[in-house]
């Protein structure tokens, strides 16, 4: 019984030993993880002064029958807002009215918007774009291949591109509530452009 109550002490000092270095040891490095955890989709979902040149694709026209050619189209404008959107996507539906009306209000400053459509094919694209259709020009990501270099998880996102194809901003996601925001945001992109 003495043995049995000695071992018994020991397990209980042991896990004591344990439990003390649970707290010192590992419990603010768990704190720090689920920190960064927490952090990690806030960082993804707004970025700026990435400091990055947008990258060269071919992407065909969705309505016009033209290629997307990157160097002409940044060089046409101060700042070019790309929106990645799709046909199935709520949100898309509600942003694209709004960044059509941001577009003529502030193309003359040297704002363009351009889309791009991540649809499995580009009929739905094509459908929904006769039907809804906006005043700047859409584009046909096929295979996501923009999209999977961006690593673009969230509906809608845009990326706002300077004249020489530098990234200024990256912005996941559309929150109704906050378009003055967005609007105030590009207006500030705007003046930081020659």
């Amino acid at each position: 019984n003495t043995n049995l109550r000695h071992q018994h002490i020991s397990f209980k000092l042991i896990a004591m030993k344990d439990l003390f270095f649970l707290k010192e040891r590992l419990l603010p490095q768990i704190t720090i993880l689920l920190l960064v955890i927490h952090l990690v989709p806030l960082a993804s979902a707004e970025t700026s002064n990435s400091k990055k040149k947008f990258p060269q694709f071919n992407l065909a026209s969705i309505i016009q029958k033209e290629e997307f050619a990157k160097n002409n189209i940044f060089k046409k404008s101060k700042v070019t807002v790309v929106n990645f959107w799709a046909s199935w996507c709520s949100p898309c539906k509600v942003e694209l009215p709004f960044l059509d009306k941001l577009y003529k209000k502030h193309k003359n400053s040297g704002l363009n918007i351009i889309g791009f459509n991540i649809d499995d094919a580009i009929k739905p694209a094509k459908d929904y774009l006769e039907k809804h259709p906006t005043t700047f020009a859409h584009y046909y990501d096929e295979k996501q291949k923009v999209t999977e270099t961006f690593n673009i998880s969230r509906m809608p996102s845009n990326i706002v591109v300077s004249s020489d194809g530098e990234i200024l901003w990256i912005k996941a996601g559309f929150n109704q509530k906050k378009t003055q925001e967005f609007e105030e945001k590009i207006l500030s992109l705007l003046k930081s452009q020659k």
